[in-house]
């Protein structure tokens, strides 16, 4: 009987080496085929199609990769140099998966510990279960994104063949890993170092008006009038920011209404609006410490000076566009005089002069930072005792009644969404398999381009359990949000758990490492740019300045607050992940910090 075994030595020898337990032994002498760094066409279009396109690092897979040309499309006129003709890459959720559910979604269990002490070695960002593909073929991935430039492909190799052999371990023999190249963005880039930024306690000026907000429907068909508009409302979706930040583009979406019962029977109900914290206070200046009403106070704006003036600046070119053409009205002469934000209409004319009076931060204050816990993760056991780990980003703004036409009392969480156009071809550029949800949301909840929130929480059950069908297009809830700068746009959450590695710089340079659970969000909607060849390129969910938004379901549940996105980019503002906290989870914190608060 003869054994042939082989080893790795000179290829092409073929060597006898002698008896080995009575059996005649030969080594037969080859070489395995050595893995191949991937060329520089796959690191820069593997991701083609995928929101900034992340560059490539390493991947687990064999297989070649090679261009997959769309016949139907050429390359652009206008960029010759982009693969137009290649097919576009999209990520989806993962679908129906009950081991890697079970074993991933539980932070206790062995696959989750073991995967993250193998990338411990490499600067990560972000660790995500999706799927990835194009024309219908997806492929559940392992996807782990470092900070660009800080890994090569040698060791990135390693890390991604010990990930998956981590995953085979457990009995999952289907899902590769890839390393990809990706940032995780928490607010606008750009902040020059010591720009001179003004406390809210110790801005000086004269007492301006205040600026109160509007309380009515957005009344307005056209399209880019209707969101500036909406800033001057007391409606979520609505671009704030920090006095302090007034001059720095900062800003974020106010997210969503509060109520904190009275400690006293009889008393009001103290009205707040919650976003995130890191938007709220720079830790980089403020530190992670708790933030709380006794301390100097942080005034809180309805947009910063760059939007306020680009607001203005619109309504004024338009109604000097107006007036030139002819058609000044009378209507517009008596409403001149007397405009005020208490009554917007549709004039370019009467917006631009009830804006003129407030271009002051000080006066365009509606609120005041009333508490917000120390920037950390907490430590939290689950309903099947797992110990897990999520980041307390959140902060609470006290309502000022000045600041606001209708009573405190009154105000409800209620979204503008875009005219009746827009949101229709927003949901439009959704597939086939989501328009009729949709469509049952516009005609159901939606009125005058608005939609009105339920004061119950999507449970954290619903969000993240296993869905019951393999088919990607209903495998996590379908949500939507309209935030400051990404307005309108729907998506899918997915069931599988992320886990994103944060990084806060302390005024004096010092790094810490924060570990944190999030739920991914990819979009669903679609872009439909003229400037692409591939008309069904996936958008992203949201974008930088989104940051703070509620999502919302079709149901018009409140699901989550927006808090951060990965890009392939460092400046982008938009991205392929959009991550959030789940509102349920939120809203037990903030009540185990002494607020006993409900949703309006």
């Amino acid at each position: 009987m003869i054994i042939l075994l082989h080893f790795k030595g000179q290829p092409g020898i073929l060597t006898q080496v002698g008896q080995l337990h009575g059996l005649q032994a030969i080594f037969l002498n080859t070489t395995m085929p050595e893995p191949i760094a991937p060329d520089l066409d796959e690191v820069e279009f593997y991701y083609y199609g995928i929101v900034q396109c992340p560059r490539l690092v390493a991947r687990s897979s064999t297989h070649v990769w090679v261009h997959r040309q769309n016949p139907n499309n050429t390359r652009s006129r206008f960029y010759p140099e982009l693969p137009y003709s290649l097919y576009p890459k999209t990520l989806h959720t993962v679908g129906r998966h009950p081991l890697l559910h079970q074993l991933w979604n539980d932070a206790g269990s062995s696959l989750r510990i073991q995967i993250l002490q193998a990338i411990n070695g490499i600067d990560w960002t972000s660790v995500d279960f999706l799927r990835v593909g194009h024309n219908g073929e997806y492929q559940i991935t392992l996807m782990v994104a470092v900070r660009p430039g800080t890994l090569t492909w040698n060791y990135g190799h390693t890390v991604a063949l010990r990930c998956k052999s981590i995953l085979d371990e457990h009995g999952i023999h289907d899902v590769p890993c890839e390393i990809l190249e990706a940032v995780l963005h928490f607010r606008v880039e750009g902040k020059p170092k010591n720009y001179p930024t003004v406390d809210s306690e110790v801005e000086t000026g004269s007492d301006p008006t205040t600026l109160q907000l509007f309380s009515g429907p957005v009344s307005t068909k056209d399209e880019y009038k209707s969101h500036r508009i909406k800033d001057l409302t007391d409606r979520l979706g609505t671009q704030i920011a920090t006095s302090q930040f007034n001059n720095v583009p900062i800003s974020s979406t106010k997210g969503l209404y509060l109520s904190i019962r009275p400690a006293c029977p009889g008393d009001d109900p103290q009205v707040v609006a919650l976003t995130c914290r890191h938007l709220m206070i720079d830790s980089e200046t403020k530190g992670a410490q708790k933030y709380q009403k006794s301390l100097p106070f942080k005034e809180v704006i309805q947009m910063d000076r760059h939007t306020y003036m680009s607001h203005l600046y619109h309504f004024e070119k338009e109604s000097e566009s107006y007036s030139t053409s002819g058609h000044e009205s009378s209507e517009g002469d008596q409403t001149h005089a007397a405009a005020s934000t208490a009554d917007l209409g549709d004039n370019a004319m009467v917006l631009a002069h009830a804006m003129r009076p407030f271009m002051d931060a000080s006066s365009r204050v509606f609120g005041r930072l009333l508490y917000s816990p120390e920037f950390s993760v907490a430590f939290t056991i689950g309903s099947d005792f797992s110990e897990f780990t999520w980041l307390r980003d959140w902060a609470l703004i006290e309502l000022l009644p000045k600041s606001h036409q209708a009573a405190l009392s009154s105000i409800q969480n209620i979204v503008y969404l875009g005219t009746e156009n827009s949101i229709r071809d927003c949901m439009s550029r959704n597939g086939e398999q989501y328009q009729r949800r949709l469509m049952d949301l516009r005609t159901s909840l939606i009125t005058n381009g608005e939609l009105k929130l339920q004061r119950v929480a999507v449970p954290m059950e619903e969000i993240f359990t296993s869905p019951e069908t393999e088919n990607v297009h209903k495998s996590g809830l379908l949500v939507g949000k309209y935030g400051a700068s990404g307005q309108l746009s729907f998506g899918l959450g997915n069931t599988l758990k992320s886990v994103v590695r944060h990084i806060v710089t302390s005024e004096r340079g010092r790094e810490t490492k924060l570990i944190s659970e999030e739920w991914a969000i990819i979009s669903t909607t679609m872009n439909h740019s003229r400037h692409w060849a591939e008309n069904h390129r996936q958008d992203s969910f949201a974008w930088v300045g989104d940051f703070g938004s509620c999502v919302w379901d079709t149901q018009g549940r409140p699901a989550g607050i927006i808090t951060a996105g990965s890009s392939g980019s460092q400046h982008a503002i938009d991205g392929h992940i959009t991550y959030a906290q789940p509102l349920e989870r939120l809203l037990k914190d903030i009540t185990l910090d002494g607020f006993d608060v409900e949703l309006v």
